[in-house]
């Protein structure tokens, strides 16, 4: 573990030296990144414009909801977004062969050698505009509640990352399927709205997205003061599973990799 670690921050350190070099970029994307969060949240405004709540949810709610979603989002898009974004490459080159040569977990190295620091950003602003939600609504939380707020953030962010990384391992197979990373990016998207949203659907999809929306939607109901023992129990144990199944699939699909020197 201290190895990895080590690894890890001299990673961030890599990274870091590249931002530096190219500051001009960092502001563009950032800038981008931003005008994203402000879509989200002009979009709630709008669709909270002549109606009192959606769902059970009222305009502060789902904003306060959107303001965690860029949060828990823009963490995963600084870790995680651009290491899934070179896996199709990495793979389909055969540039996977040195990464399994070297004396390290291969799921740990393609997962955190790139880091994207113009998103900090937007998480930043997420958090700045989720406290002025919350004083401005005379909403009180607790130190307790906050703490809970922050461990159940870190397990969405696990289940996301878990998620990604079992439809990522589906490249060893077909690794022309470059197009994984934008499905996964809609899907994803869907936790950005109340779980209740999709109680109407099929029992089928609303299985499949009920991980997704709770990753989301738990941490803001701990800020309200509405989380259930269920559900946060639910989305731990989901979240842990997910990953140590990303971790036996990849290494399952590892056997039947072909290698470019094959």
């Amino acid at each position: 573990m201290n190895k990895l670690l080590k690894l890890w921050f001299a990673l961030i350190r890599i990274n870091f030296s590249n931002f530096v070099i190219y500051r001009e970029n960092f502001w563009g994307t950032a800038v981008v990144s931003l005008g994203w969060a402000v879509f989200s949240v002009i979009s709630i405004l709008l669709l909270t414009s002549n109606v009192t709540s959606i769902f059970g949810w009222s305009r502060v709610e789902l904003l306060l909801l959107t303001g965690v979603y860029s949060v828990v989002a823009g963490l995963f898009h600084i870790f995680f977004t651009a290491n899934f974004g070179h896996m199709p490459r990495i793979i389909h080159l055969g540039q996977l062969d040195g990464l399994l040569l070297k004396p390290v977990d291969s799921q740990f190295m393609l997962s955190v050698r790139y880091i994207n620091f113009p998103t900090f950003p937007r998480v930043i602003a997420a958090i700045v505009f989720i406290f002025y939600l919350l004083s401005s609504n005379n909403i009180e939380v607790t130190i307790y509640e906050w703490i809970y707020f922050i461990v159940l953030s870190l397990f969405g962010l696990l289940l996301f990352y878990s998620v990604w990384y079992v439809f990522m391992t589906i490249l060893l197979w077909q690794s022309h399927l470059t197009n994984l990373t934008d499905l996964l990016f809609h899907v994803m998207d869907t936790a950005k709205y109340p779980k209740d949203m999709y109680e109407n659907l099929s029992q089928y999809i609303s299985i499949f997205l009920l991980p997704f929306v709770l990753t989301i939607t738990l941490p803001t109901k701990v800020l309200l003061g509405r989380a259930s023992f269920v559900d946060v129990s639910i989305i731990m144990v989901v979240s842990v599973c997910l990953f140590f199944f990303s971790k036996f699939f990849w290494r399952f699909a590892l056997r039947y990799y072909t290698s470019a020197s094959s």
